[in-house]
């Protein structure tokens, strides 16, 4: 508490959030927040999509980002930009905790919980879930086979040395990219050697086995070492078309029990054990072999990315958004098993262009979101257990009759619907019915 002449003014309370203006596209996060009687404070990057995001904040007070307390500009990794902002914030507000929304500032973020005593990951989980080649040393038993290079160091005992150790096909990973960007299977040596010799890899790579298999990502929310909450989802990629792992569809929960759950869980528990996982939520993708195991694909200690938080609030289970502020201040989350099932997913449309989706069969949709540039998303309420399916919104990424090409990364994507159903038989009914929608829209 301050004293101003006289009269006893509160600190409003406050989670610093690393990459805060994030909140845009993750519907809710600012209303949890609210509910919880806390200010946000961000701590960005001014990056050319921060920036823009900052402007609609300042323009629009009602926004998410308008909702901001407060915005510093801190040089993603920067340990000291971000004890500093916190300094200045720490005369403000009272600062109750921290958590991040994004990569690049999982550690910085870890390194303040620690000096500040506030519940977190961990500086062991912090450092290792920001770091591919560390996930792949100090969990070696849980990943595929894998080789680090540098583009300086290729030469033909390298590539040797890869084809021997690890076979073909391999999947190529940069270190330092994120939304799948540079991600892609490599089918014979001289393909991988042209790309490392070439420059498309300076900032080094892993390459690694590939791991033929489903693919899921694991949702664990943990409190004090415990795993209190584990929600499932199945993925799927455009892996069968292309080269390249681009994430286009996300259905909670998975239609998974019995021994392939059990090989998953069972992974995800020597994860979080390894990496001595104290307070928080850990994002982890596996595959399950077809001759059987789980590998780990990655593990993050943020929300995850798309809209999953969306499908685990309609399928039924909670608010991520309220369950890891909750537990950036130490509380014990409250999730209930899913009784919906939920799925994002985008249309294919490569090669081609995007369709203007509120003409035709699709232009009943509720609500349309046209993405171009920074606009809010909205929450979605759970409907009831018993409540007929349909399409809860669609969500168009780039501007109508934009040419789409080959899908190489996140952010190639197009459009999205968000499905809420009662059934895995009822989910695929109107997914069939949204694509052929989708398909006739293109033939128009």
């Amino acid at each position: 508490m301050v004293e101003c002449e006289g009269v006893r003014l509160l600190k409003k309370r406050a989670i610093v959030v690393g990459g805060g203006l994030r909140v845009s596209r993750v519907p809710g996060f600012v209303d949890a927040a609210e509910k919880r009687g806390l200010v946000l404070l961000s701590a960005d990057e001014p990056s050319p999509s921060g920036l823009e995001r900052a402007e609609y904040g300042a323009k629009h007070p009602r926004s998410s980002a308008g909702r901001l307390a407060d915005v510093r500009w801190v040089k993603p990794e920067s340990v000291e930009g971000l004890l500093s902002a916190v300094d200045d914030w720490q005369r403000t507000f009272e600062v109750v905790g921290a958590l991040s929304m994004r990569e690049e500032f999982v550690w910085p973020i870890g390194v303040l919980c620690a000096m500040e005593g506030w519940p977190s990951p961990g500086l062991r989980a912090s450092l290792i879930c920001r770091n591919k080649l560390l996930q792949r040393r100090a969990l070696r038993w849980l990943g595929p086979r894998n080789v680090y290079v540098e583009s300086a160091a290729v030469n033909d005992w390298s590539m040797t040395e890869t084809g021997s150790r690890l076979g073909f096909p391999v999947v190529i990973k940069p270190l330092s990219s994120a939304a799948s960007d540079r991600v892609r299977r490599i089918n014979s040596p001289l393909e991988l050697e042209g790309l490392l010799k070439y420059g498309e890899y300076d900032d080094g790579a892993l390459i690694e086995e590939f791991i033929d298999g489903q693919e899921y990502s694991v949702e664990s929310l943990v409190h004090n070492r415990e795993i209190v909450f584990l929600g499932i989802t199945e993925k799927g990629t455009n892996e069968n078309l292309t080269p390249h792992f681009v994430e286009y569809v996300h259905t909670y929960p998975a239609p998974l029990s019995g021994k392939g759950r059990s090989l998953l869980e069972d992974a995800n528990g020597e994860l979080i054990a390894a990496l001595n996982f104290e307070t928080g939520i850990v994002h982890a993708e596996f595959r399950l072999r077809e001759s059987g195991g789980a590998v780990l694909m990655e593990a993050a200690a943020r929300l995850p990315g798309d809209e999953l938080p969306s499908l685990y609030e309609i399928a039924g289970s909670c608010s991520l958004a309220d369950a890891i502020l909750g537990l950036a201040m130490g509380e014990r989350p409250n999730c209930s098993l899913p009784n919906r099932v939920a799925r994002q997913i985008y249309a294919e449309l490569s090669p081609g262009v995007v369709p203007n989706v509120n003409q035709g069969p699709l232009a009943r949709i509720a609500e349309i979101v046209y993405l171009p540039g920074v606009v809010e998303l909205r929450p979605l309420s759970p409907l009831g257990a018993n409540a007929k399916g349909e399409i809860r919104r669609i969500v168009v990424e780039k501007k109508y009759g934009a040419k789409v090409g080959e899908v190489r990364n996140s952010y190639d994507r197009a459009l999205y619907a968000i499905i809420d159903s009662r059934t895995r038989n009822e989910m695929e009914e109107i997914t069939d019915e949204y694509l052929r929608a989708i398909l006739e829209l293109q033939k128009a």
